[in-house]
């Protein structure tokens, strides 16, 4: 089963990041729907984590509204205005973080939460699925640093058309995780089993 999570991370960010452009990143105007998407998603996300389980995408997109709320509220000169340059790159960061940090904590690697669902429970602890699922967790966490470097890119450059933002904010960032990061998922298990011998 999806988590409902997973539905409303990327909804409440999408209108998030949306109604802020609109804006122009008002502070007045912004302060109240961060917190109000904070708000919303922590408790979903608390609750979907007792009784089902959530990935570590799900906690990313926790994070950064907590992140973005904080960037907003927080009396901090300048804290606001980074927020908003780089509101989409923030996401891509909150996701590294939830992603990156289970795997070098030695904590359970953020693929295994999906590949539980296919795998029967005898292999989890073997070797071969936590090897498999940490190199898969690496690949993502580089996917997540070059989608980092993607959306940071037109405000870091002076690229601020919005043909521009879209494109290097949205489409290849989305590109890189469809192309790349679904295939190799697919791709890895079953080629790391033959490479040491396992049908």
């Amino acid at each position: 089963m999806t988590s409902v999570c997973s539905y409303a991370g990327p909804v409440l960010a999408a209108v998030l990041v949306t109604w802020s452009e609109l804006v122009g990143y008002a502070p007045d105007t912004v302060r109240p729907l961060a917190l109000a998407c904070a708000v919303a998603y922590l408790p979903l996300l608390a609750w979907q984590t007792a009784k089902h389980g959530t990935s570590a995408i799900d906690k990313g997109f926790g994070a950064y509204f907590v992140l973005f709320a904080v960037a907003f509220w927080l009396p901090v000169a300048g804290l606001a205005g980074f927020g908003a340059k780089y509101a989409v790159a923030l996401i891509y960061l909150a996701l590294l973080g939830a992603v990156a940090g289970p795997l070098i904590l030695g904590m359970r690697p953020f693929t295994e939460y999906f590949a539980r669902k296919n795998a029967p429970p005898e292999v989890w602890q073997t070797d071969i699925f936590k090897t498999i699922n940490r190199r898969m967790t690496a690949v993502w966490a580089l996917l997540f640093i070059i989608a980092i470097f993607l959306a940071a890119a037109p405000s870091a450059l002076g690229l601020r058309n919005p043909p521009m933002r879209v494109t290097m904010e949205g489409v290849l960032p989305t590109v890189l995780m469809i192309l790349v990061g679904r295939r190799f998922n697919k791709w890895y298990p079953q080629h790391y089993q033959r490479k040491i011998g396992l049908a």
